[in-house]
């Protein structure tokens, strides 16, 4: 997911995410090379439970800061878990 993606985006991502399916941006659902078409969605990391409550988090409007209190976690943790 692109850092310009909207808040729509994003709420479409954790559901699809959320309920065990597959989310790309449309705008990197692209291959670069041959290489990476073969490998499909063996690119995409595996998303913990923490990165998905800070996405649903993000998703409710709450600032990196708020986030970081309401876990109980750094804010450096939770750009970190933003950016995976």
């Amino acid at each position: 997911m692109l850092k310009s993606a909207t808040k729509e985006e994003i709420e479409e991502a954790i559901s699809k995410v959320m309920s065990g399916a597959f989310y790309l941006s449309p705008d990197l659902n692209q291959p670069i090379t041959k290489e990476e078409s073969k490998l499909g969605e063996k690119l995409v990391p595996v998303i913990t439970r923490r990165e998905k409550e800070v996405l649903q988090l993000i998703s409710e409007g709450l600032t990196n800061t708020e986030i970081a209190e309401k876990l109980f976690v750094s804010v450096t943790t939770v750009i970190v878990k933003v950016c995976f």
